[in-house]
């Protein structure tokens, strides 16, 4: 993970391990950034500087994917792809620390990302 001025200068690795990642959100009042690691089924985050990564959610049984944060609620949402017989796509949703995880919605799609409403 790398970040720049707007334009373009200054550019900083911040993150150099994270496996495949197809998500990223900034949760900026709690200094953190996190991101999804589809390929390894977890959502992980670090400092905004990059220091202190760690995974807060790990192992679940499909793919994720897209994630978002609404700072007013401190929620954090992200998409599950099928990817075996016994999961099921959909949105779920946990605490910015990845406890209190709560499956949301189940659909027959997969999704391959996610934007909130925050009205």
């Amino acid at each position: 993970m790398r970040r720049a001025n707007v334009g373009g200068s200054s550019v900083e690795d911040l993150v150099t391990s994270y496996g495949s990642p197809s998500g990223i959100a900034l949760d900026l009042a709690g200094g953190k950034v996190c991101w999804v690691d589809g390929g390894n089924h977890k959502i992980q985050r670090a400092n905004v500087d990059g220091t202190e990564v760690e995974s807060i959610i790990a192992n679940r049984i499909t793919r994720l994917d897209g994630i978002a944060l609404d700072p007013r609620r401190q929620k954090l949402y992200w998409t599950e792809q099928f990817v075996r017989p016994d999961s099921a796509p959909g949105i779920c949703r946990a605490n910015p620390d990845g406890s209190n995880i709560e499956h949301r919605m189940t659909t027959s799609a997969s999704g391959f990302g996610i934007a909130l409403d925050f009205e």
